[in-house]
């Protein structure tokens, strides 16, 4: 028996009736978005009542609520224009410090509400693609990443502010999760150009407030008993040492990945490493200039000829050595910033913080005092001073703050992901990645909120569970680490 003619025509009468019913209806029905801006602006008259300073920026907003949530409609269900746009949004705010607070104010302002919001948006998209992250990147190292930074939100609940720990840490695994989420939607190399995207605003905003507004974007330091303006650029980055490590991932990020990619634009390419240099060198962080020249090297080295190039590095490197022992005095005070060679030798007052933090681990040595309570002990510390707010290590800040376990497990993830890159050949990302361990020599890297240079370090591990996944569904490791030719940038 043949249904299909007979129930052909019925089919069609009901969709008729639909689109008739849906199409009288259209007139009586409020869009969406309406009762959202009425509402908002009742708020806004409410607060206006109240005298509430508030007030003007909600009326500001007000009118843009249509297309943001039309944006974010289309950004979630997967349009690239729009969740670039959002994306991009996200990372900026996570990133970017709009005013300055004393290392002690914890409370809630308008910064704290967004980065908040922006929080709550990268949790959201990537738990609800978590199955597709799952899916889609290297299981075990997602597994090891993911387990170090659950030891993190664990200590947060001993911490000496547990609740401004819990957010911290938490900030840390929705930045991770978000790069995992845009790198399985958007595929890698739309990753890679929304981070370029979100740093370059980062920069041209941070030169702008460098120049416009000193006071706001300049790093201040003690001269003798008086805190004075420096010629440092601190910018939107929050502190310079996170200026100069920011800007010099980003223009890592640019120059070995982002101008290699099809259809990579020209104009943005050299905006970034423009901008990016600037920053870098406006910031005088010198261990970020370092960390980019070692992560070159290491590139540099594991792109073929490995034995040839290391000599002829070797070789390099003492003669380089000879005038440092020759004229350490010169050599040292020519790289410091006053002129005095003690300046480099003690780390800019860093072994003072070290001795510190090693005379204290002992009294907590497994677990440690609690993710970010460095930001609250050392401070106070009598042999240290006010701005010693972390242990200017990355290795010492998770002893002192998870313990030997978190220790552990850190240089447990960063064994296992080098010998991953060596694995599936994946050299820039070993590049990228490796950055930041000589940069944690004198910086904490891992003690605080996300920002910028940290979500490039967390893009590093993604990209390398990215290519280790494909490796392990057949595709080749063998690909070209060099391209040949010169970079592909579209004008």
């Amino acid at each position: 028996m043949r249904l299909v003619p007979e129930t052909a025509p019925k089919r069609k009468q009901v969709a008729v009736a639909d689109i008739t019913a849906n199409s009288s209806g259209s007139g009586f029905r409020l869009p969406l978005w309406l009762p959202i801006v009425l509402g908002v602006l009742f708020l806004a008259a409410l607060l206006v009542a109240a005298e509430e300073p508030l007030a003007a920026a909600i009326v500001v907003v007000a009118p843009v609520l249509p297309f943001l949530y039309f944006a974010l409609a289309r950004g979630v269900t997967g349009d690239f224009n729009f969740g670039a746009v959002l994306a991009t949004a996200v990372i900026f705010v996570l990133s970017a410090n709009f005013r300055y607070r004393e290392i002690t104010e914890k409370s809630i302002d308008f910064q704290v509400a967004l980065k908040l919001l922006a929080m709550g948006a990268a949790l959201g998209f990537s738990l609800i693609y978590f199955k597709l992250i799952v899916r889609h990147l290297y299981l075990y190292g997602l597994a090891y990443w993911l387990a170090f930074y659950g030891v993190l939100l664990l200590s947060a609940t001993y911490a000496l502010a547990p609740l401004h720990a819990a957010v911290s840490t938490i900030s840390l695994i929705g930045s991770f999760l978000f790069l995992c989420y845009l790198c399985v939607k958007f595929g890698p190399e739309r990753m890679i150009e929304i981070l370029v995207w979100s740093g370059l605003i980062m920069c041209i905003g941070s030169l702008v407030v460098y120049v416009a507004v000193p006071e706001f974007g300049r790093m201040r330091d003690w001269v003798g008993t008086e805190s004075a303006l420096t010629i440092r650029l601190q910018g939107l980055f929050g502190a310079s040492n996170g200026a100069g490590c920011g800007a010099a991932a980003l223009l890592f990020l640019t120059l070995y990945f982002y101008i290699w990619q099809p259809g990579a634009s020209r104009a943005i390419a050299v905006a970034a490493v423009v901008t990016a240099g600037l920053c870098l060198v406006l910031s005088i962080n010198r261990m970020a200039m370092g960390a980019f020249l070692v992560s070159s090297i290491v590139y540099f080295l594991v792109t073929g000829s490995f034995g040839r190039k290391l000599v002829g590095l070797f070789a390099l490197g003492v003669l380089a050595a000879v005038p440092v022992l020759l004229f350490p005095e010169e050599v040292f005070g020519a790289l410091s910033r006053t002129g005095n060679a003690e300046e480099i030798t003690s780390g800019t007052g860093r072994n003072r913080i070290w001795a510190v933090v090693l005379e204290l681990v002992p009294k907590s040595w497994l677990f440690g005092y609690g993710y970010a309570s460095a930001q609250h002990i050392l401070p106070i510390h009598p042999d240290l001073f006010q701005a010693a707010a972390h242990a200017h290590n990355l290795y010492l800040e998770m002893l002192f703050g998870s313990g030997v376990v978190g220790l552990l497990i850190l240089v447990w993830c960063i064994l296992t992901t080098l010998v991953l890159a060596v694995r599936v050949g994946g050299a820039r990302e070993m590049a990228l990645f490796f950055f930041f361990l000589p940069y944690g020599l004198t910086e904490p890297v891992i003690g605080g909120t996300t920002y910028l240079a940290m979500i490039i370090w967390q893009a590093s591990v993604v990209l390398l569970f990215h290519r280790a996944k494909q490796v392990e569904l057949g595709a080749t490791a063998t690909e070209p680490i060099v391209p040949v030719g010169p970079p592909r940038l579209a004008n």
